[in-house]
């Protein structure tokens, strides 16, 4: 753990907005930032963080050659160990017949997500956000990002769910990807993420329109991390 350069209420001073400032020991003016465990460092260190409107340790910031450098928040989850992928192949769907997957978000943690299909012929994809579901199907492995991370999430997967009810409809996407001898295929993913809202379940049914006699593999690739429903 880093140490504190200055001693509290000594040769500290604020400048500008949220930017603070002290004197090392020979007097020279050095920047100063708040590590993870609130404590006031030199950017000469590691793992440091910005500080919120509310005085909170946010935004971690990398040090390189003694500058600062700043990271995505998903990049430092990795990092973390606290970012998953769920990934799913399912062949050979038959034209106008669907598959299933399913989302399910805790009631402690929350998932921030990034979904990503691809479909190797027509298709259509539909996102139902308050399905009635019997039984959730077979569970998707959560696979950490980080592969040394030993953590698991909150946020659940599943393929082939038992749904009484998809109720309606909110998203609906066209996956195109060509018809028979000519499918090329194509591959979705929005540019931002989506938050579930806690104790959820999104419902994500693929159709294939791959043609009479035509079939088309379909695959779901979710990468996410989580916050409690209160925070991120």
């Amino acid at each position: 753990m880093a140490s504190p350069i200055l001693t509290p209420g000594n040769n500290a001073e604020w400048v500008g907005s949220r930017k603070m400032v002290g004197r090392d020991s020979d007097g020279n003016y050095r920047i100063l930032a708040i590590n993870s465990d609130g404590e006031i460092v030199s950017v000469a260190t590691s793992d440091i963080y910005g500080v919120d409107n509310d005085g909170q340790p946010v935004q971690p910031l990398l040090v390189d050659g003694g500058n600062q450098v700043t990271i995505s928040r998903p990049h430092w989850e990795v990092h973390e160990g606290d970012f998953w992928t769920f990934a799913k192949r399912i062949a050979a769907v038959a034209n106008d017949a669907t598959t299933d997957f399913l989302i399910v978000a805790g009631a402690t943690m929350v998932p921030h997500a990034v979904v990503t299909l691809g479909v190797t012929a027509n298709c259509w994809a539909d996102i139902y956000a308050a399905p009635n579901i019997t039984d959730p199907g077979t569970e998707i492995t959560a696979v950490p990002n980080n592969g040394a991370s030993t953590q698991t999430p909150v946020t659940k997967a599943y393929y082939g769910p038992t749904v009484a009810d998809t109720g309606d409809v909110a998203m609906e996407i066209v996956l195109p990807g060509g018809q028979k001898s000519n499918a090329i295929g194509s591959v979705a993913r929005p540019t931002s993420e989506v938050i579930l809202p806690a104790s959820s379940s999104w419902l994500l049914r693929v159709t294939s329109k791959a043609g009479a006699g035509a079939t088309a593999d379909v695959g779901l690739l979710m990468e996410f991390y989580e916050y409690a429903p209160s925070a991120g």
